[in-house]
């Protein structure tokens, strides 16, 4: 079965934790996912790492981000992050 081609319409946005109060998490950043208008994926906080917190800066966030955007577009489900992957960016935790 032949692989499917990437999705094109794949976009995240950083945003301020404190934007989002109900989100639990009171510092730092997070992000979305979305495909198309549609919100697909929401962290608030970094991921794989027990707690909950927020990425220390918009920096941060953004490289996640792209790690996951890449991800969804190249349908690699669940479109989750590893340690190890955290580490090679360099994102502290």
């Amino acid at each position: 079965m032949p692989k499917p081609p990437p999705l094109t319409n794949v976009s995240f946005k950083i945003f301020s934790n404190t934007d989002y109060p109900k989100s639990g998490v009171s510092e730092g950043y997070g992000y979305a996912v979305y495909v198309g208008e549609s919100m697909r994926i929401f962290q608030p906080n970094i991921p794989v790492v027990s707690g909950n917190s927020g990425f220390r800066s918009q920096a941060d966030a953004e490289a996640v981000a792209k790690i996951v955007k890449y991800k969804v577009e190249n349908h690699q489900m669940p479109p989750s992050i590893t340690l190890n992957e955290l580490d090679s960016i360099g994102i502290s935790h």
